[in-house]
């Protein structure tokens, strides 16, 4: 069993909102923008300024998208994976 988008997003998105306008996308850079402290802590010494430049980046992507509010994402819902939050 996967995880349910409802629950991760604080039932901003759920199954059929996914396949709506740029939702999808908007899920998915969210997600980078989440992840990317675990995924850069194993390559970089400095994760925060590197945070920081792949925010920048994210951001106005994120504005043209038109993307709805999330105030909810819930990583803690990939715990239950194998090697999820272990880092690279």
């Amino acid at each position: 069993m996967g995880v349910d988008v409802d629950d991760l997003t604080g039932n901003v998105f759920n199954a059929q909102t996914l396949l709506e306008g740029n939702n999808a996308m908007c899920l998915a850079f969210t997600a980078a923008q989440v992840a990317s402290p675990d995924i850069l802590r194993g390559l970089l010494g400095n994760i925060v300024k590197a945070v920081q430049h792949l925010t920048d980046a994210l951001n106005p992507i994120l504005q043209t998208l038109g993307c709805p509010e999330l105030v909810k994402y819930d990583a803690t819902l990939f715990d239950k994976f194998p090697g999820a939050g272990s880092g690279l």
